[in-house]
């Protein structure tokens, strides 16, 4: 693919601020939906390069870049929100916040993403079209993302719409982007069973919830082996249960909670339908109730095929890229909504390198990322940019 621009010439020249950002942002993390410093450094850097946006649900920001020339309209991505971690790195730029941490790598999607916009403001002239560069709060609660994709129906849509997340588990320089499903959507849960409290010394005279409950936890083990096909991945993840406030006091309730992940709603209903035919059938079976509540759905991440062949051969034209193959990731991203109403695509970034520290996941509180993989991130982006408007 020919390029007009030498993005990875124009990302070094952006490196000194990606990196000093980021570390800045790495130091000041919030969680989901308290991003308050977060994005007011976001706003100031935007304002000091004169690029206007809008303030989304308190904390979101929407900036946009008008070029001198009508063309298509884009939309980048970048979540700006943290994990209740205690960080153990080490790292001279570690959290000051105790409890809190950016061990997902969030800080470095706004840092990629603010460089985006300094890279292109020095080729405006020469491009065509309006971009919207969304910083999203929240995507750890999966909250943030729907609040945007409404903003951007209502200045008229968007022709594509992309992004990143950083990846501990690939080498620096590796991309995964398939042409299809890249990340599960899941789903909260919790089973509620409801029985009839009494004395520890008297079972007979009350319905023990902790039981059936117990045994609710076992079975939905059990349901992506024998109730859904093995060609629809599913995944029931069990996670806490609670019953109980003594050692001689029968509850009148247990609570379990969870998540499913799947590639598909019909795969979800399915499994949701299994999960309430059970609950209800073995509390029944005790002499107890149950119920199953599963309000929220978060859509997985589906790449349209097109975007995402648009964007292998922008990796293929820069150097230190690789394009690599795996098999669908069953984490989850809100980026679904994103995708789900627009064209677009979403890809991991590998940041992995084990000759300067030892990988371990996302999450942990010994998370890091190579930051050679930051200038990596902005001229792929910046190229499909251009790539994109064409």
């Amino acid at each position: 693919m020919d390029m007009c621009h030498d993005w990875k010439a124009l990302a070094k020249e952006q490196e000194s601020f990606v990196l000093s950002f980021w570390k800045e942002l790495h130091a000041h993390p919030e969680l989901s939906g308290e991003e308050k410093w977060t994005s007011g450094r976001i706003a100031q850097e935007l304002t000091s390069l004169g690029v206007p946006f809008t303030v989304i649900e308190n904390y979101s920001l929407v900036a946009v870049l008008d070029t001198p020339k009508p063309g298509k309209r884009l939309a980048l991505r970048a979540d700006i929100d943290a994990l209740p971690v205690q960080e153990e790195t080490g790292l001279p730029f570690a959290s000051t916040i105790p409890g809190k941490m950016h061990a997902c790598g969030h800080d470095t999607h706004t840092a990629i993403l603010m460089g985006v916009i300094r890279m292109l403001l020095q080729v405006r002239d020469s491009l065509t079209g309006k971009i919207y560069f969304c910083f999203q709060l929240g995507e750890e609660k999966g909250i943030g993302a729907k609040a945007i994709v409404s903003y951007l129906k209502e200045q008229g849509g968007v022709d594509q719409v992309f992004g990143l997340h950083i990846s501990a588990q690939l080498p620096t320089g590796s991309i995964l982007l398939p042409l299809g499903a890249l990340c599960a959507g899941i789903s909260g849960w919790t089973v509620t069973v409801n029985g009839k409290g009494g004395h520890g010394s008297k079972p007979h005279e009350a319905v023990d919830p902790i039981k059936p409950a117990c045994e609710i936890l076992l079975r939905y083990a059990s349901i992506p082996v024998n109730r859904v096909a093995l060609d629809q991945p599913l995944v029931v993840s069990p996670c806490t249960i609670h019953a109980g406030s003594a050692n001689n006091i029968i509850p009148d309730t247990a609570t379990i909670t969870g998540t499913i992940r799947y590639f598909s709603l019909e795969t979800r209903e399915q499994a949701k339908c299994n999960m309430e035919q059970i609950a209800q059938d073995v509390a029944r079976s005790y002499g107890a109730s149950a119920r199953l509540d599963m309000p929220k759905v978060n859509l997985p991440v589906v790449n349209h095929k097109e975007s995402a062949l648009v964007a292998h051969r922008v990796i293929k034209s820069i150097q230190g890229l690789t394009l690599v193959e795996s098999a669908p990731q069953m984490g989850s991203d809100n980026f679904g909504d994103f995708v789900a109403s627009f064209p677009g695509f979403y890809c991991f970034l590998g940041a992995q390198n084990p000759e300067k520290f030892e990988p371990v996941p996302h999450h942990n509180p010994k998370f890091q990322v190579d930051e050679d993989a930051l200038p990596l991130g902005c001229a792929f982006l910046g190229a499909c940019v251009e790539a994109f408007l064409e």
